[in-house]
Order: structure tokens, then C-alpha cells, then sequence
């Protein structure tokens, strides 16, 4: 049972809303780049966001809102691994939404661990979909 000294600070949905587009357009900008660079929206979520949101006292939820933007995120590349040009584009679509897909995964189960529950189940839910789909549709695309 968790003390009410775990309750997550209250955010108005206009704080909250501008938290959470600069975390996916980060994690969106950081995943054009290379695969990895999805972990740069967490990481500014983390570190930066808060010192712009200081005024309307935004602090980070951490791992529950990362894992639901990553699992979110995860849903492109796993378009793109049907919609490709070449049989290379969609084996990397493929490896790069299995890759954000488990971390979508990782980051839920962390969450699971913390008073936003749900948003972690959220994010696991979201980041095996991301995988399945994309399975999916690379096979349909590749045969």
C-alpha cells in the first residue's frame, strides 16, 4: 500500500498537456535521428522541462507518462515497416519498433511500481501492440 507521501503532485491538464508534447516531440525528433534517440524525450522531460514548467510547478511523473509517449511512438516505425520502399527500410522499421516497443515495455514495468499503475499497464499495452502491428504488417508487406 503506498503512503499518501506517494501521491503524484496534482497538474492542471494545461501543464501536463505542454509536458507532454515537448516529451513526444523530443522522443519524435531524437527517433528521426537514430533508434536510440527516442530516450532524449525522457531524458529532457527529466531534466529540462521542469525548469521551463517552473512557474506552473510542472515535476516529472517519470517512468508512467514515459512509457505511455514511447509505447505512442512506437506505432511509427511500426507503420513505416509495412509501408517501406525496400525490403532494408522495413527490416529496419521492424527492429526499431521491436526496440522502442520493449522499451515502452521496460518502462511500464518500472511504472507498475509507482503510484501511476494504470499509465504503466498503459504503456506496456501500447508497446506490445506497437510490436505486434508491426509484425503484422511487415509480414503482409514482405510476402
Amino acid at each position: 500500500m503506498s503512503s499518501p507521501g506517494d501521491r503524484p503532485v496534482y497538474l492542471t491538464r494545461t501543464t501536463l498537456g505542454i509536458a507532454s508534447a515537448i516529451l513526444v516531440v523530443t522522443s519524435f525528433i531524437g527517433l528521426l535521428y537514430a533508434p536510440p534517440g527516442v530516450i532524449i524525450g525522457p531524458v529532457i522531460d527529466r531534466f529540462i522541462t521542469p525548469h521551463l514548467l517552473k512557474r506552473r510547478g510542472y515535476v516529472s511523473p517519470g517512468p508512467p507518462l514515459w512509457a505511455v509517449a514511447v509505447g505512442g511512438l512506437s506505432f511509427l516505425p511500426a507503420l513505416a515497416a509495412g509501408a517501406g520502399a525496400t525490403q532494408a527500410d522495413r527490416d529496419f522499421a521492424l527492429l526499431t519498433a521491436v526496440a522502442t516497443g520493449f522499451g515502452a515495455v521496460i518502462l511500464g514495468l518500472i511504472a507498475i511500481r509507482g503510484p501511476l499503475r494504470r499509465m504503466g499497464l498503459i504503456g506496456i499495452v501500447l508497446g506490445v501492440a506497437a510490436v505486434a502491428f508491426a509484425i503484422v504488417v511487415h509480414a503482409s508487406a514482405s510476402s
